[in-house]
């Protein structure tokens, strides 16, 4: 018997190991093979941000990978990686689900497909065509358990290697052999979200050149005029003295010292203005500010001394911006993902995937609307309350007085 089970679990085991390498090598033919170079870290000036836009609208060979350059260094902004993480998380925080084209009803067996983490992914590439202008990604699927085929994996191809005006990839930069992805071969795995612009990161990554010059004389600035320079004059000519004092003056001020001979007259012109810093202190905030209006409309979200009316504003600036990224992101879904999932087996066929926006709605304000229709005599579905704010309806009131609660009260009076 023992003998049986491992000729079975051999066989199994060899059976599995020819699927893997059948799979495997059957990906390794559409997956594209990229030649990496090293990248090289640089500052990024103006000039190398207006160098990457003309290269970029270069019409007989658009190529994005300098300023793709430009982005990177942009998205280290402490700010700009919050703003753009406010206006992602206004919409990835939504809950999603799958409904049927037809009855508009949504469809429970099918919701669970998607409440996966690659479905998080996916609608994040979505976003972030908006401020890089488009995203190129691989799609990696597995033999599944309830589906032939399962998505493993979806993420970001290399930017610097895609031209999205030709719907193509440069496996290497610098060369000008194209793969397009139109071809069956690769369309099984890569596609690409293209806004048809160069992505919002293009004016912002001038901003945050901007504020990096800011902040780099503020730090010459304090370099300077923060610590007071120190100066000793002797009268030994004794080398070693020397040595001494120098060495002395470095460990009290910071290295802002020196040894001058006796009768040199050292004049420092400090800058009497204590309120300089303020000049690099309000354009960096300058860029910040712009930089929110940018991405968000408005910078009263961001900025904690925003009055409460500014506020209010702002608010409702942003839920626009969000409704129209959700909009944004049905499309996608609609039109260019459930094809897709659909050629890989998934039962999608007269299926669409909705945003339900309803939980990004205030509850005072939803609270009141829903009063004013009841007001109305608009009759109210008990399930939609339930599912919507939690709160268990256990029935509707019986029209007429109320009944007395006091039950001694209704006692005496009955007898």
């Amino acid at each position: 018997m023992n003998y049986l089970n491992k000729l079975v679990l051999s066989y199994v085991n060899s059976t599995e190991s020819l699927r893997a390498q059948i799979l495997k090598d059957h990906q390794n033919d559409e997956y594209i093979k990229l030649m990496k170079q090293q990248k090289v870290l640089s500052r990024i000036e103006v000039k190398h941000w207006r160098g990457a836009h003309q290269c970029a609208i270069d019409i007989d060979r658009p190529d994005r990978s300098e300023l793709m350059d430009v982005f990177d260094d942009a998205v280290l902004d402490p700010h700009l990686i919050t703003t753009l993480q406010t206006r992602f998380l206004n919409v990835l925080n939504i809950p999603a689900e799958i409904y049927d084209l037809e009855s508009g009803e949504t469809d429970s067996d099918l919701t669970p497909l998607i409440q996966k983490k690659w479905f998080y992914d996916a609608t994040r590439m979505i976003l972030e065509s908006i401020p890089f202008g488009f995203t190129p990604e691989q799609w990696s699927f597995k033999p599944g358990k309830d589906l032939q085929w399962e998505v493993a994996r979806v993420r970001v191809f290399p930017r610097e290697h895609c031209v999205p005006e030709w719907n193509a990839i440069r496996p290497d930069v610098n060369g000008d052999e194209l793969i397009y992805l139109h071809d069956e071969k690769y369309s099984r795995h890569y596609m690409i979200i293209d806004s048809g612009e160069l992505g919002l990161l293009l004016p912002a990554s001038r901003y945050t050149i901007f504020k990096k010059y800011a902040i780099n004389h503020w730090n010459r600035y304090q370099d300077i005029f923060g610590i007071p320079p120190v100066t000793a004059t002797t009268n030994s000519r004794d080398e070693a003295i020397w040595d001494k004092i120098e060495t002395n003056l470095k460990a009290m001020s910071n290295s802002l010292g020196s040894i001058f001979p006796e009768g040199t007259d050292l004049k420092v012109h400090e800058n009497t203005n204590t309120d300089v810093y303020n000049l690099f202190l309000q354009a960096a905030k300058y860029a910040d500010e712009q930089i929110s209006k940018l991405f968000l409309g408005g910078s009263g979200s961001t900025d904690e001394k925003s009055h409460v009316g500014s506020a209010e504003v702002h608010e409702r600036t942003k839920n626009d911006y969000t409704k129209a990224d959700v909009r944004l992101c049905e499309h996608i879904w609609n039109d260019k993902y459930l094809p897709f999932l659909t050629s890989w087996g998934y039962p999608l066929e007269g299926k669409g995937v909705r945003f339900n926006m309803s939980s990004k709605l205030k509850l005072a304000d939803s609270q009141l609307a829903i009063d004013t229709w009841i007001g109305e005599n608009f009759d109210i579905d008990e399930q939609y309350i339930e599912k919507t704010y939690g709160t268990p309806v256990i029935g509707r009131k019986t029209s007429g007085t109320a009944p007395d609660t006091d039950p001694a009260s209704s006692t005496s009076e009955g007898k």
